[in-house]
């Protein structure tokens, strides 16, 4: 959205004061010459105002024109993330191989909603469908109407279908992603018990 895109230029020139870019962080040596304090540092409204002045400068030659879907203001863009950024491959970073290992992790479906389910079964023959839906996570019209077959078969067939759509919904994905973690963090922790056991790390800072 424009909206979304103005603060994120926003952010990148703050990005670029902090880097102390020549045209679009600070100004030019001349401007500030003579405007120190005793300290030999930059007067506070002059530092101040060197800010301004860069934000001004990238709103001009950047920000406005890039919105406006300005050639100018994109190439402008382009030009200073080319001094900015930097790139790394793993190979340039001389980063140890991983070891990959596959495994895997039983996620039960919680018993209210297999009870659920069932009772979604059931109350295929009469009772309170949408009441049952809600009770598994299903509350979302175009998932109703791809259960709808389902509806119209009934039994196994709609148990199935039910339970796959749950298995899709935030609710056990976020059991799915604590499940994982919670997998992770043991890992990590009996890999260090027994390294511990054998002595500690073998490269020591």
């Amino acid at each position: 959205s424009h909206g979304f895109t103005a603060r994120g230029l926003d952010q990148l020139q703050r990005l670029l004061l902090f880097l102390r870019h020549e045209k679009y962080g600070t100004l030019p040596e001349s401007i500030v010459q003579g405007e120190t304090n005793a300290h030999g540092k930059v007067r506070r409204g002059k530092a101040k105002s060197n800010k301004q002045h860069a934000k001004t400068a990238w709103e001009t030659c950047v920000k406005k024109p890039f919105l406006k879907k300005q050639d100018e203001g994109r190439n402008e863009l382009y030009r200073v993330l080319e001094e900015v950024m930097v790139m790394h491959k793993k190979e340039d970073l001389n980063l140890p191989k991983p070891i990959f290992q596959q495994s895997q992790v039983s996620i039960p479906v919680p018993a209210d909603v297999q009870s659920s389910i069932i009772d979604t079964v059931l109350a295929n023959n009469g009772g309170n469908k949408e009441e049952a839906l809600r009770k598994i996570g299903i509350s979302d019209k175009a998932i109703r109407h791809r259960l709808r077959t389902a509806f119209n078969i009934g039994g196994s067939a709609l148990f199935d279908a039910l339970l796959s759509e749950y298995l899709g919904t935030d609710d056990f994905q976020m059991r799915v992603d604590e499940e994982q973690a919670k997998f992770i963090v043991d890992g990590v922790k009996k890999e260090r018990m027994e390294l511990e056991a054998l002595g500690g790390a073998i490269f020591q800072d």
